[in-house]
Order: structure tokens, then sequence, then C-alpha cells
């Protein structure tokens, strides 16, 4: 791989984070009807908060997961996404939720909020 490709490629993962990070906003402003006008509230000062999610189409096993964090500026520190192939949608979140945890360990993180809006 080449450096502009390198380059391409951490634009492009700097550019999904983001939007992984804008979407889930815009959802929760749409769910909470106004009645807050950022339901994303930022972590305190010295932690981070990760927003992760599932989502699927109905009749369709394929199912993608994203994660977000955030630190206590607001500033995105990192984010995922992937496809998998799962059965039910339930089953996407955990994996979704186990994704961030891994994530959490692997970059040895202290004070980390985890959001979802897994039911």
């Amino acid at each position: 791989m080449d450096s502009d490709e390198r380059q391409w490629r951490k634009r492009a993962t700097g550019l999904t984070q983001h939007l992984v990070f804008r979407i889930e906003k815009a959802r929760n402003e749409l769910v909470f009807g106004g009645s807050n006008d950022n339901p994303i509230e930022r972590p305190k000062e010295g932690c981070l908060k990760i927003n992760c999610d599932a989502s699927m189409v109905k009749d369709n096993p394929i199912a993608g997961i994203a994660m977000a964090g955030q630190d206590s500026n607001g500033q995105i520190i990192n984010g995922s996404n992937r496809q998998l192939c799962v059965g039910p949608i339930e089953v996407a979140e955990a994996m979704a939720f186990k994704d961030t945890c891994s994530i959490i360990s692997h970059k040895n993180w202290p004070q980390v909020f985890i959001e979802s809006d897994c039911k």
C-alpha cells in the first residue's frame, strides 16, 4: 500500500467515524422529540464516552454495527464499523457492545462510559 492510499484510508476512516456520530446524534434528536437540544451529552472531564449501535434490515441476516467515542471536549477519539451475518437484532446489538468493550480493553482507556439504545 503506497502513501497516497494510506492517507486516503486514514481520511475515509475519520469521515466515517464523524458520520456515525452525527447520525447517532440526529437519531437521538428525532427519538427524544426535542426534549433536549443535544441528548448526546459530553462525558465529564477526564472520561470518555462510547456510543455503540447495530442496525438490520428486516428479513436480512446482514447487520451493521458501529461505535464512536468522544472525549470531554466533544472530539471524536475513535470509531469503528463493520458488517456481519447474524440472526436476530439482539445478537447484533450484543456484538456491537462486545466490540466496544474489546476496543476499550485494547486501548487500555480508564473511566469509559458506554451508551447504547439496545433494549
